[in-house]
């Protein structure tokens, strides 16, 4: 089950996405080894899209917006929150008030870059002692920007290959999803069925 994200609670400031019509979305395979990046043994995903919006529109509407376009294969309403500078907290907020942790934010750099820690296990439960690195980069290419988003793997430790597995399609419709929203375009891709990332099903069950 993906992460019950239905709405955000921040954003709104944001208006009209500006030249977002008729944007092409264009999709790029790091190394061109099936979005997969070796470093000292550990397998990392790696994922690209290309937009025709300004970094600092990506940046803004990945972060602020996230309750929107991430994808929701959840059944409560609940807001998907990322707070806006480095030390800030990642987490749900559910409609009683209740909260359920992903995990914070690691480095808060407008518009090129976040960090996030995520800590999420492979039982999708929230873990405060285990630490992977989810980053994101916006830099601008020709009239538009490309996003990369890379998911470092090594804190799962013997997990981690098998993370992989099931995190790589997950992290292609994530950035579908947000490049849809970006766009306002039509999604050309289906999201993985039976991908399973978030702490959501664990916070339904809990709260």
């Amino acid at each position: 089950m993906l992460p019950n994200a239905n709405a955000d609670a921040e954003g709104s400031e944001l208006g009209p996405l500006a030249g977002a019509s008729g944007a092409r979305i264009s999709y790029s395979h790091a190394g061109g080894v099936d979005d997969v990046t070796h470093q000292d043994a550990i397998i990392n995903v790696q994922k690209s899209v290309r937009l025709q919006i300004a970094p600092a529109r990506a940046f803004a509407i990945f972060t602020t917006r996230m309750g929107r376009w991430f994808p929701n294969r959840g059944t409560s309403n609940r807001h998907l929150i990322l707070e806006p500078r480095a030390g800030g907290r990642w987490f749900e907020r559910g409609p009683d008030g209740s909260e359920c942790a992903w995990g914070e934010v690691l480095a808060w750099e407008p518009p090129a870059r976040v960090q996030l820690a995520w800590r999420i296990t492979s039982q999708l439960r929230f873990d405060a002692a285990l630490h992977t690195e989810l980053e994101v980069r916006f830099a601008p290419q020709d009239s538009g920007s490309i996003v990369t988003l890379e998911h470092r793997l090594e804190g799962y430790g013997d997990e981690a290959a098998d993370m992989r597995a099931v995190l790589d399609g997950c992290w292609q419709g994530l950035l579908d999803s947000f490049a849809s929203y970006a766009s306002r375009s039509i999604v050309t891709r289906a999201h993985p069925i039976g991908c399973a990332v978030g702490p959501s099903a664990h916070c339904d069950t809990t709260q």
